[in-house]
């Protein structure tokens, strides 16, 4: 995967990361809700179940023993906390009731599908479960008198408390999920916008060092920004000023070097010349550049007879890569042949190839035969003069 998709899919992660973070903070809450809404809607039937076995010290009797004042008990209740309440006997008959049609005092009470009542009036232990014909939650707690008996059951649905939790929750999921989603999108087009600048710039930065790698030496990145592609474009100018000065300093030393230096490739193709090796040649150096070194240089060994294949320098150092130096006769165009001492370097870079450098001594073996000419007349004289004593 590029760089630029995995900043872009980092980003767009994170923001995920944080909605989901905000998700499971959600339903964590939900849960608790849900656990503190039974608690308090066990706690609310305990109250209740106290209240109605509750007899004051009048002698009066308990609310469960006066159905008319449990009903409006109930209906005060059921005004109050807007959540129904059923009150049954120990055979689950049903006392009173309040805000529930479906129910009619003193029929049993048949709405829990597992018996569920029943189980609390046996055993005391509170118990919640679904009204089929309702979908409500009801939760039955034990109505104990004398803290051992068992006199009948308080009833109450808590789907309220659990629908408020609810509605929050899904207010807050859906507030987490729009606004993950708006951080998803702002974090991909701050993403994009600033990978954008980002392959702009290594777009120029690419362009420059392949266009100065292809030898354009007077590439330069053209970029006014301050920020680090602007100091790496800066760098980059410098360093093409110098790499340009280098070469041009080069350039004039082998321009107006007296020797002839010729770059041949791999192929033994002339890829340069400079005037000297030209002028040595007889020939144009556009019209030298590109030919076969042996169709523009024509090499005698040192007595001025044609090297025998794969004899001459040239040829063995493009064979072995390995330095040659020897003394040729270059023969130019006119037929006449210079004497040279030829030198063979091969390049070290991975495309081969080998500098021929061209030193002309034609003066130094003129030299030497004035100073072989004056030898000899130095030597007739001198016998000579032996004679003559």
């Amino acid at each position: 995967m590029r760089i630029k998709s995995l900043i872009i899919v980092s980003m767009v992660s994170a923001a995920a990361l944080i909605g989901l973070v905000g998700a499971v903070a959600v339903f964590t809450q939900l849960k608790a809700a849900r656990y503190l809404g039974l608690n308090e809607a066990t706690n609310v039937a305990r109250e209740l179940a106290d209240t109605i076995v509750f007899k004051p010290y009048d002698g009066a009797p308990s609310l469960l023993d006066r159905p008319d004042a449990l009903k409006r008990y109930l209906d005060q209740q059921h005004r109050r906390a807007r959540r129904d309440f059923i009150v049954v006997d120990s055979s689950k008959r049903i006392v009173a009731h309040a805000a529930d049609e479906e129910h009619i005092a003193g029929e049993t009470f048949d709405h829990d599908p597992g018996n569920e009542v029943g189980l609390t009036l046996q055993d005391g232990v509170p118990r919640r479960f679904v009204d089929p014909n309702e979908v409500n939650a009801i939760l039955a707690v034990p109505i104990e008198q004398n803290e051992d008996t068992i006199v009948g059951a308080a009833l109450l649905e808590y789907d309220p408390v659990l629908n408020a939790a609810e509605q929050r929750a899904n207010g807050l999921l859906w507030l987490v999920g729009l606004s993950t989603a708006a951080a998803m999108l702002i974090a991909a087009g701050f993403a994009w916008v600033l990978l954008s600048r980002f392959g702009s710039g290594l777009k120029d930065m690419m362009r420059g060092m392949q266009a100065l790698a292809q030898g354009n030496a007077m590439t330069r990145i053209g970029d006014g920004r301050n920020d680090e592609f602007g100091q790496l474009a800066d760098g980059f100018n410098t360093m093409a000023d110098q790499l340009a000065s280098a070469r041009a300093h080069i350039e004039d030393i082998v321009e107006t070097a007296a020797e002839g230096i010729a770059v041949l490739d791999a192929e033994g193709r002339i890829a340069s010349v400079n005037p000297a090796a030209a002028t040595m040649i007889g020939r144009r150096a556009d019209k030298i550049v590109g030919l076969q070194w042996d169709a523009a240089l024509t090499l005698h060994d040192p007595k001025g007879v044609e090297f025998a294949s794969g004899a001459s320098p040239v040829e063995m150092a493009l064979a072995t890569g390995r330095q040659q130096q020897r003394e040729i006769r270059l023969v130019r165009l006119d037929g006449s042949q210079i004497p040279i001492i030829a030198s063979c370097s091969p390049l070290s870079r991975s495309d081969g190839g080998l500098v021929l450098t061209l030193n002309d001594i034609s003066e130094l073996r003129r030299a030497e035969g004035v100073v072989n000419e004056r030898a000899d007349q130095l030597a007739i004289l001198n016998r000579e003069l032996h004679e003559k004593s």
